[in-house]
């Protein structure tokens, strides 16, 4: 028989650094709701953004769009939620690096939950946050910009699924990019690379279903389109087998991404025991 005072503390050591990281989450997602004026000239810029390419696509003619497969207020509805994504996540490369620079990340090599899951988690409450109070308006704003919504009320908690799903796809790419300066100094032009990798492959303005088949069969071998198409596509395709497909391909791309930034993780935490911070 397990006696159960024996079992507590090892239920409470597994459970602490999961209460760890949720704290970080709420942290985040409070630091973000914090800073209203920083949020509101954001989605400013994004609504400009989605504007401004509105009219772009409106200047397409009907039948350019319909051999194409597409119609105007898809493309609209794609491009703004594509850019709620890219609007959601910062630039938490960036910070990990300074950090790492800096020499801030060492005194984690001691605690119980590491630097990287707590890194995460915090981001994680930054990106939910602004999918929120970009996402919700910018759906409004397409709205007004189309006079449709291309999926039903039933669609709503999927691509909200699909949402952070797809940034934290994104979030995996930009902390082990974060990570790599423990090795080469800086993380600024591996992010830029991939940035574009994700703005081109994820499709950002153009669904991938218009590119030539060549760079759509390159595309698909990638993460990339589980960041950005995945969850834009659903103003496409609105059916259950599609919504299905793009959640399973956003599964299996977070399960190697978590194993990726693992063993990267690992190998960092190994860097700095042996050679030291940047």
């Amino acid at each position: 028989m397990i006696d159960a005072h024996a079992a507590r503390p090892k239920r409470a050591a597994i459970g602490a650094p999961f209460a760890a990281c949720l704290a970080c989450v709420r942290l985040g997602w409070r630091e973000t709701w914090d800073q209203k004026l920083a949020l509101a000239g954001a989605f400013l810029t994004y609504a400009l953004i989605v504007s401004v390419w509105a009219s772009l696509w409106r200047l397409v003619p009907d039948a350019t769009l319909a051999r194409l497969a597409l119609g105007y207020e898809q493309v609209v509805w794609y491009f703004a939620l594509t850019e709620v994504i890219a609007f959601s996540l910062g630039h938490c490369y960036r910070q990990i690096q300074d950090e790492i620079q800096a020499g801030g990340v060492a005194a984690f090599l001691v605690r119980p939950v590491g630097y990287v899951p707590l890194t995460a988690a915090q981001e994680l409450g930054h990106m939910a946050a602004k999918i929120v109070l970009i996402g919700v308006p910018g759906c409004v704003l397409a709205f007004a910009l189309t006079g449709s919504v291309p999926f039903g009320p039933a669609l709503l908690l999927p691509l909200a699924a699909l949402l952070v799903c797809g940034g934290a796809i994104f979030l995996v790419l930009q902390i082990m990019i974060g990570l790599t300066t423990a090795w080469v100094g800086t993380a600024r032009p591996q992010f830029f690379i991939v940035q574009k990798c994700v703005f081109v492959l994820g499709g950002l303005i153009v669904p991938l279903s218009a590119y030539p088949d060549l760079l759509q069969r390159i595309a698909w071998l990638t993460p990339f389109p589980a960041t950005l198409y995945a969850p834009a596509s659903l103003a496409l395709d609105p059916g259950a087998a599609h919504v299905g497909g793009m959640l399973c391909l956003q599964a299996f791309w977070l399960a190697v991404g978590a194993a990726g930034l693992a063993g990267l993780s690992a190998a960092f935490e190994r860097r700095l025991t042996t050679k030291g911070e940047a």
